[in-house]
């Protein structure tokens, strides 16, 4: 059974600690936490979270840094004293999400037209994940419409350069790369750990479930088939957040489609 998900960005600017308080007490089991600030990432804010997820009987699958847009400079520049900082850096998300027990940590990576190459942008990727990997953790590259990952050519390079890297699916960021969802999906293959979701439609690439005209069912049956064992997040955002109620209806609309799949797969 794939399990779903949602992000504490989708209210967002709420403070971390609170937005997760809110949610833990509705139907939302599995988290991604969205980290706003550098002091969030101490090692007394990573035992309030824990604290929260434990006392609510939840859990946290994923991090998500905020220096997402840092990362271009960080890791991607020709300055290798900067790349020595920035995963000296990085290492706070590491820390903080196998603290929370948290698996995953979402990376952007290099901007679009930085003309790096594929073989040395995974280099650089892994180098990172080994960074993560001494905190239990590992990186996940996310398909962003403004960097390198774009790209579904770019995505299969990588798996056949470097097979020990993880993938997350953004559907919406595929829909604004002007991609096709299938492609990306295939080129991430079973190296894809991690799905963020919205509904959409001609007009809006993320939508509440139910709200786009996605054929959502298609999607769960594909991803049932070839095997993935992941969890599918919510991530739904706007200038001034979604209501709980809304991703409320949303999560539970998901959860019953993908429940529903799941049956006729065994039946």
């Amino acid at each position: 059974m794939i399990d779903v998900g949602i992000s504490t960005a989708c209210l967002f600017p709420g403070n971390t600690e609170t937005v997760l308080e809110d949610m833990a007490v509705h139907i939302f089991d599995n988290f991604e936490i969205f980290v706003n600030s550098d002091c969030e990432l101490s090692d007394s804010f990573a035992e309030k979270i824990l604290g929260i997820l434990i006392q609510n009987h939840k859990r946290a699958i994923s991090v998500h840094p905020f220096t997402s847009e840092l990362e271009p400079s960080y890791f991607f520049s020709d300055y290798s004293r900067r790349f020595d900082d920035g995963c000296i850096y990085y290492q706070k998300y590491f820390k903080f999400a196998g603290k929370i027990g948290a698996k995953y940590v979402i990376i952007h990576g290099d901007q679009k037209n930085s003309g790096i190459s594929v073989e040395e942008f995974g280099k650089r990727l892994m180098r990172l994940n080994w960074e993560a990997q001494a905190y239990h953790v590992e990186i996940l590259l996310e398909n962003v419409e403004r960097c390198f990952s774009r790209d579904a050519d770019v995505i299969t390079r990588l798996r056949h350069l470097y097979p020990e890297l993880g993938y997350t699916l953004d559907v919406k960021q595929v829909l604004r790369s002007s991609m096709d969802l299938y492609k990306m999906l295939e080129a991430m293959g079973d190296s894809l750990k991690h799905v963020h979701f919205s509904d959409h439609n001609s007009n809006n690439t993320c939508l509440p479930v139910g709200l786009g005209d996605m054929d959502i069912e298609e999607f769960a049956n594909y991803l049932y088939a070839h095997h993935y064992s992941g969890v599918v997040l919510l991530e739904l955002y706007g200038n001034d957040g979604e209501p709980i109620k809304v991703l409320a209806d949303s999560y539970h609309k998901l959860k019953n489609i993908f429940i529903k799949c799941n049956r006729k797969k065994d039946v």
